[in-house]
């Protein structure tokens, strides 16, 4: 994952990112907004402009990493995101980051088979008694 220094919400919206636009090669306005939403959701004390550059950042890594080294570049970091986060948020609330990526998933109207692979070893990842 090279030497990226992670926040909370670009860990979060690189991991949302990644499972909208890597599972069906298409990351459509209707999901870009629900990650928007979803990120801003998880930082409701902080500033909002700085909370949308973490989510314009970890948006231009992920098209980085998807266009230099392909999907399993971007698999990779996320199982690698996915771990750091089971470290660095409750695990009451980790469940929530699983209902986030959901909602991101059916935001297009195409919950496809990918979506939930990515889910659900995500689920796995957190230790998280979660399937969809």
């Amino acid at each position: 994952m090279r030497d990226r220094q992670w926040t909370k919400a670009g860990m979060l919206a690189y991991i949302y990112i990644a499972m909208a636009g890597a599972t069906d090669d298409v990351l459509d306005d209707k999901e870009k907004a629900t990650i928007g939403a979803c990120v801003k959701e998880w930082f409701p004390n902080d500033d909002k402009d700085v909370v949308i550059d973490e989510v314009v950042k970890a948006h231009e890594l992920f098209v980085e990493d998807y266009t230099e080294k392909g999907v399993k570049e971007v698999a990779q970091n996320v199982t690698d995101l996915a771990e750091m986060c089971k470290y660095n948020i409750k695990k009451e609330a980790l469940k929530y980051v699983l209902e986030d990526l959901v909602k991101i998933a059916i935001a297009d109207n195409n919950f496809n088979e990918n979506e939930k692979i990515w889910i659900n070893t995500i689920a796995d990842i957190f230790e998280v008694d979660y399937k969809v």
